[in-house]
């Protein structure tokens, strides 16, 4: 019988119509899915797996970075080569090999870092197949970045609610990553038609929008399990909204670092009050989330996670979530000019932290 999690295997369904439609994409990386398929066999051992993973995720790294503006090879590759470990019977190997290809997972050779920024894969692709994301094109392009100060570990999650909620991939990826020289740490996503630092997160999915299996989780509280402290947080432990702890003293309705405007968003919708603009955390006290500053989908759910995961451990460490500009499908130069304007908003908050 086939344990394979059947929402998982239609989005490993839509590989063949990918390669009908952007072959430029999806086979720019087959090199390493010919290499894949030539060594793999049912012993094959996990550390073999995780190589394989560390490599697509470092290819991906390198192509990026030499100038090549797209996201979206190192998201059909990846497809590609589960398919190929499942035929080698290899799915017990999958997750080893999809999280070292996203950069979830740290290895001993990996140098000190003090920054980390996530990005997430493309989504909406029963839409529009053709479709880039922005904040996995800035994971890819600021990864391993170095200057005197500031050293960036960058990753990359998927857009599926089930890796969020039955595999803590957000709590499991922090405690293994963030270290006492950690700084600060930014979640990204693609969002609306400006660049939004999001404020308010809440404790609850709302949107009707499906995860990249087509799930569509709305209407239900974030269910958290610690797995690093093996707790289900439910009942008096659940929080209707927390606050990001990114600074917020340059950014207003109107800050402009490029293109587009950046804001300190602070929008939110509750039961009681209706749409509103909180000034402050006290404002949302006894209110009931109907939506956060960023929505109620899987950005707002990182950030969440991220968020109340730090209080947890008692850190002052400055968290948030920044949403960057949709972009339909893919559009290079407005990709190329997100990253320009993303650049200058990092600066600017490493700067008001004192980490230049």
């Amino acid at each position: 019988m086939d344990s394979w999690p059947a929402n998982r295997k239609l989005e490993q369904r839509r590989i063949g119509i990918a390669v009908e439609r952007i072959p430029s994409q999806t086979n720019r990386y087959d090199q390493l899915v010919t290499d894949l398929r030539s060594k793999i066999h049912p012993s094959t051992s996990r550390s073999n797996i995780l190589a394989t993973g560390f490599q697509l995720w470092q290819y991906a790294i390198a192509d990026v970075q030499s100038g090549h503006m797209d996201d979206r090879p190192l998201y059909w590759t990846r497809l590609k080569m589960i398919n190929l470990l499942r035929e080698a019977g290899l799915d017990h190997y999958v997750r080893d090999f999809e999280y070292s290809s996203r950069g979830l997972l740290q290895r001993p050779s990996d140098p000190a870092t003090n920054v980390i920024l996530t990005g997430f894969d493309p989504f909406g692709l029963e839409k529009t197949l053709t479709q880039s994301n922005p904040s996995g094109l800035i994971a890819l392009a600021l990864a391993g970045q170095h200057s005197p100060t500031i050293a960036l570990k960058t990753a990359v999650f998927p857009v599926r609610f089930l890796d969020f909620e039955q595999d803590a991939i957000v709590e499991t990826y922090l405690s293994e990553v963030v270290s006492p020289s950690t700084e600060l740490v930014i979640t990204c996503s693609m969002g609306r038609n400006q660049f939004d630092l999001e404020r308010f997160v809440i404790g609850r999915r709302t949107s009707s929008a499906p995860d990249n299996c087509n799930l569509v989780r709305s209407d239900e509280a974030i269910r958290v399990v610690d797995s690093t402290q093996n707790e289900s947080l439910t009942g008096s432990s659940f929080y209707e909204f927390l606050e990001s702890t990114l600074p917020d003293d340059q950014f207003s309705e109107d800050s402009k670092f490029g293109p587009w405007p950046t804001k300190f968003n602070r929008e939110v919708e509750t039961l009681e009050r209706g749409v509103f603009e909180a000034q402050s955390f006290e404002d949302l006290q006894n209110q009931t989330a109907k939506q956060g500053s960023g929505g109620g989908f899987l950005s707002n759910e990182i950030s969440y996670r991220s968020l109340l995961w730090r209080m947890r451990r008692g850190s002052n460490l400055p968290m948030g979530h920044i949403h960057v500009p949709r972009i339909e499908g893919y559009e290079q130069k407005k990709l190329a000019q997100i990253l320009v304007q993303f650049r200058a908003i990092f600066e600017t908050i490493t700067q008001t932290l004192d980490l230049v």
